[in-house]
């Protein structure tokens, strides 16, 4: 072995750069992006050696569901930050909170959709239907005219109306302190309050549920309506470790059960 040259520090050999690498640095550039997503996992810059295994990583990734894309536009995300695709139940979410809104009592179909994204506006239909058969929302159908028209009501909108006390003990429940509708404010000062109490943003569904005293369905519309605007990440956590309660509160999503919400804050 010759000696070294006094003065000259030997450089460390260059790692080679392989698809395992690169499926560390996407992960890594998505748990940055977190919500927000990267339309790109490598820059126009990227030398074709080395797209050529950002591109197998990211296969690789995509197959065993660690990242996913989302079309238009199209985004890159970590699978717990990925939005969700429309779905007639979280559709019909947004159809009511839109419906509550609204500053008359009667409205149309469009009325409550210009805000829905046109993959969203694929399942109007239906979820206002299924708005009417639960009887959240109530139809009237007119009949002068050659087609008629339909028109729609909240019905807590109209009963408040009717009887602002009735329907204020409806909503809230006079035997228990729970809400039957998702109060943000409530969610958000009960999330915080665990976190502080955790020292961990990643909440237990179950947990947030009791802290927060919201209906559990609402409380879970809520956050899919939060995670599909990229205000709410979803993760896995220890399924063998929860309680058949904590288990229950979990939100599942194309057979994947998640325990954990972060919110973003």
């Amino acid at each position: 072995m010759s000696a070294q040259e006094p003065g000259k520090v030997r450089k460390a050999a260059k790692r080679p750069f392989t698809a395992e690498s690169a499926a560390a640095e996407i992960v890594a550039k998505l748990t940055v992006a977190a919500g927000k997503g990267k339309r790109s996992l490598y820059t126009s810059n990227t030398a074709p050696e080395k797209r050529a295994l950002y591109m197998e990583a990211c296969h690789a990734l995509e197959h065993q569901g660690a990242i996913r894309l989302r079309k238009d536009p199209e985004k890159w995300f970590l699978a717990g930050f990925a939005p969700l695709e429309p779905t007639v139940q979280s559709v019909a979410a947004k159809l009511l909170a839109q419906s509550a809104g609204l500053p008359v009592d009667l409205f149309d179909l469009r009325a409550v959709t210009k805000k829905l994204t046109s993959r969203e506006k694929q399942f109007a239909v239906s979820a206002l239907e299924e708005l009417v058969r639960q009887g959240t929302v109530l139809e009237l159908v007119l009949k002068s005219g050659p087609t008629g028209r339909r028109l729609y009501a909240n019905s807590a909108t109209l009963q408040a109306r009717l009887d602002p006390k009735e329907a204020r003990q409806s909503i809230e429940g006079e035997a228990d302190a729970s809400h039957s509708s998702a109060d943000e404010s409530t969610i958000r000062q009960a999330y915080d309050r665990v976190v502080r109490e955790t020292h961990f943003p990643d909440v237990q569904i179950g947990v947030l549920h009791e802290a927060c005293g919201i209906r559990l369905e609402a409380l879970k519309a809520w956050i899919l309506a939060e995670r599909s605007e990229g205000r709410a990440a979803l993760s896995f956590g220890d399924w063998s470790l929860a309680s058949e309660a904590r288990r229950a509160a979990a939100i599942e999503i194309s057979g994947e059960r998640y325990l954990l919400v972060r919110l973003e804050t």
